[in-house]
């Protein structure tokens, strides 16, 4: 199976709040710094980080709807799997580290699988 993305470099925007905090600019600076290629963000983490390219791929996480990969200015919805929620707790982490591994079915698999479980699924 293997690293879709090999040793690529990938970053979280994390929580809006944390951007607000910080300030919108000072964050992008440091986003810049890393110079991720994947950026992972909700739809309210990137309206706080402003317009413009973030990085090569963006992955909206758009929770229960699923996500949006953005690359080479076309985007791609991939619409959530059907799960019995019980926990959303770790689920855009799982989200992550499926997309990365296989893709954004495997992140969404593992997202799924995820929020069927009580507390952060390792």
């Amino acid at each position: 199976m293997g690293c879709r993305f090999g040793s690529a470099v990938s970053a979280d925007a994390s929580t809006w709040t944390a951007i607000r905090e910080l300030g919108s600019e000072r964050f992008r600076r440091r986003l810049e710094a890393l110079a991720p290629d994947v950026l992972f963000a909700s739809e309210r983490e990137l309206l706080e980080l402003g317009a413009g390219e973030l990085a090569p791929v963006v992955v909206v996480k758009r929770g229960a709807a699923g996500c949006t990969v953005v690359r080479g200015g076309s985007s791609d919805d991939h619409p959530a799997l059907r799960a019995d929620a019980v926990d959303t707790t770790g689920a855009g982490d799982a989200l992550a580290a499926g997309f990365l591994v296989g893709g954004p079915a495997l992140g969404l698999e593992a997202a799924a699988r995820c929020v069927g479980k009580r507390g952060a699924m390792p």
